[in-house]
């Protein structure tokens, strides 16, 4: 496989996009195949020009922003350590997000405070082979990776890529998508569409057909639908900051991997004291989120219903923000609180629905409820539950089960045809090359039909990442299940880092009735260690376990790593 060039100069980023084949796809038999990604929140503004003509995505130069305040953070520490005064500290995290954020800043009349432009617009520019050949790919994106996948597979004049400014809410946005996918039907001349939504974009896509919308689409997937919104706004309720649990290894993970950096952040962030690290945290999320419920639609369309209507009658005054009111209560009272029936009526329509969700790993919020600050992992990870009191039929109950026993997706909407994927940060799965490559399966194959069919898929995949450092995959066959009858298996260990170098240390199986051979070495980016798995013991019960690696990444401060993956073992 080769790198993709980035034309007119553009720096490189290396963990970006992985390349299609130089050789052109060939087209599938049967009936054109157009695919239409509508990606999240992160990636659906490509470029804002903040007053310059150079390109400058909010995103790109936090880093850079970080080491500029970084003085300032460490005065504000000092003083909050030895004098218990946080305002120096507050006013870091108010100052970090007027500079990180100010580029999404809205005026009262809805409009973006700095000139604001999206890379593409109409069909025509938005196929992935015309974005490609003008350089203009971010630096990030689910839409970039998942983009490529298809490309691969339909050719890139079949792919696109919708992008939209989410700050004017889901029922504008949908209202967008559907002149857009008219115009990419004109162009293609393709008589259905496939659909795939990440995070927010799953929302836009449910108000899409909330409002009718839907006659030439024939397959959906639902990428870590957002279905039920975020618990960030709930700190803002009372103004207690307590009520944000903001966890700094979380905030770490968020932009290690939504930014698509390897710098794996996580094991320097869990160096600080957890106390400033909140102090800062919430007042720089207060500062931002503020700022945006006065003027957003978007910020509103994120909100969690069951917050919406204690934030709408604090904050927003009926008179001066009426017209905000009505966007934000149609996207609340319409679609937010119908999905069940908007899907129903979907799959009566004829359209095939899939949802990949995450096993809700705590992320930014890190309460019990909501496991990653942007979906309900108390309702199967995003997935919307049938109403209270009723049930699947029996012979579907505990067929999808997560490893670990957390979550029962049998009272979800979608039980038959929903993978969970364990580990994953929110809407974050196209870091995994096999639950990228899933995903392009249901939408252009539609199959396999339920979770149960097919064996190469397993129901609970691991993503990583090159920030997650390893992985360990079975070889032979893509499932996450061990048959001690089946006698040793062969497994690897591969450092996933496209750039830096891992020591593993060991390999340590927990919970399962098998022992794991040696496991030491130094590997280069890319670079794999070959185990072996053998059974151990008369147990034949179905058991769930895990294999941890522990490994060192060759960063600038060599911290100890441990990654942990979960496997069943069972002869079914």
């Amino acid at each position: 496989m080769r790198r993709l060039p980035f034309p007119g100069g553009r720096k490189r980023n290396e963990s970006v996009l992985k390349a299609v084949a130089k050789d052109p796809p060939t087209p599938p038999e049967g009936p054109k195949q157009v695919a239409v990604i509508v990606p999240g929140v992160i990636e659906s503004m490509l470029v804002l020009h903040k007053g310059t003509p150079q390109e400058t995505p909010f995103y790109r130069d936090a880093v850079k922003l970080v080491k500029k305040k970084a003085g300032g953070f460490l005065l504000g520490a000092a003083r909050a350590l030895l004098f218990r005064d946080h305002r120096q500290l507050n006013a870091f995290g108010e100052a970090f997000s007027d500079e990180a954020f100010g580029a999404l800043a809205m005026t009262p009349a809805g409009e973006s405070v700095h000139p604001l432009e999206t890379v593409i617009s109409g069909a025509a520019e938005s196929s992935y082979a015309a974005i490609h050949a003008a350089g203009k790919w971010p630096s990030v994106g689910y839409g970039a990776r998942e983009a490529a996948e298809l490309a691969g597979r339909i050719g890139g004049d079949n792919v696109f890529v919708f992008c939209y400014d989410w700050r004017q809410g889901v029922v504008k946005v949908a209202s967008l998508l559907r002149d857009f996918l008219k115009e990419v039907t004109d162009v293609t001349g393709a008589e259905e569409l496939d659909l795939c939504g990440c995070s927010y974009g799953c929302q836009v896509i449910a108000q899409y057909l909330y409002a009718g919308g839907g006659d030439k689409v024939r397959r959906i997937v639902f990428n870590a639908p957002a279905w039920q919104g975020t618990a960030l706004f709930r700190g803002l309720l009372e103004e207690d900051k307590e009520k944000l649990t903001f966890r700094a290894d979380a905030a770490t993970r968020v932009l290690t991997r939504f930014a698509g950096w390897e710098l794996d952040l996580e094991p320097y962030a869990r160096l600080l004291p957890k106390r400033l690290v909140r102090e800062t945290a919430y007042a720089m999320i207060r500062r931002a989120l503020l700022g945006g419920l006065l003027y957003a639609p978007g910020l509103w369309s994120c909100c969690a219903d069951a917050d919406y209507d204690r934030l709408k009658e604090k904050y927003l005054d009926p008179v001066k923000s009426a017209a905000l009111i009505a966007q934000t209560d149609a996207a609340h009272y319409g679609v937010m609180r119908r999905i069940p029936e908007v899907l129903a009526a979907a799959r009566e329509k004829g359209i095939s629905l899939w949802a990949v969700m995450n096993d809700g790993t705590a992320l930014m919020a890190g309460d019990a409820e909501d496991g990653d600050g942007v979906i309900d992992a108390a309702t199967g990870s995003g997935g919307v539950c049938l109403p209270k009191g009723q049930r699947l039929p029996e012979e579907r109950r505990g067929r999808t089960v997560s490893p670990d026993r957390r979550y029962d997706l049998c009272d979800a909407l979608l039980p038959d045809r929903t993978w969970v994927v364990t580990g994953q940060v929110h809407g974050q799965s196209f870091w995994d090359d096999a639950t990228r490559g899933l995903i392009a399966d249901l939408l252009l194959t539609g199959k396999p039909e339920t979770t149960d069919s097919d064996p190469a898929y397993p129901r609970f995949l691991d993503s990583h990442c090159p920030a997650d450092g390893v992985s360990l995959r079975l070889t032979g066959r893509a499932e996450k299940i061990l048959r001690p009858s089946e006698g040793p298996r062969q497994a690897v260990i591969r450092n996933d880092s496209e750039r830096k170098r891992v020591l593993v240390l060991s390999a340590t199986v927990e919970g399962l009735p098998y022992r794991i051979s040696k496991a030491r070495g130094l590997l280069a980016p890319g670079e794999s260690l070959p185990v072996t798995l053998a059974p151990e013991g008369a147990g034949t019960a179905p058991a769930h376990g895990e294999i941890a690696v522990r490994f060192i990444k060759c960063d600038p401060l060599p911290l100890l790593h441990r990654r942990a993956q979960t496997f069943r073992c069972g002869e079914n």
